[in-house]
């Protein structure tokens, strides 16, 4: 007999630099910059130190980070 899988995530997204997880209700990083903000993009980042790594393809002349919250499962 097969085991039902849950069709539910585990976990929220996963970071556009290190590709970790970002659990449900976990604190995460966004770039104050639109462009990494929209829905194409939708970039988001376990850590400022990834947040910081995009920096160097992003060329932004003046950008930060935002601490998020993900949403609850």
């Amino acid at each position: 007999m097969s085991e039902m899988k849950s069709s539910m995530p585990e976990f929220w997204k996963r970071c556009n630099i290190c590709k970790k997880e970002i659990p449900f209700n976990e604190t995460y990083y966004v770039c104050s910059v639109s462009t990494c903000r929209n829905k194409v993009t939708g970039f988001v980042f376990c850590s400022t130190i990834c947040w910081d790594g995009h920096l160097g393809f992003a060329h932004h002349r003046s950008s930060y980070c935002e601490e998020m919250t993900a949403p609850s499962a």
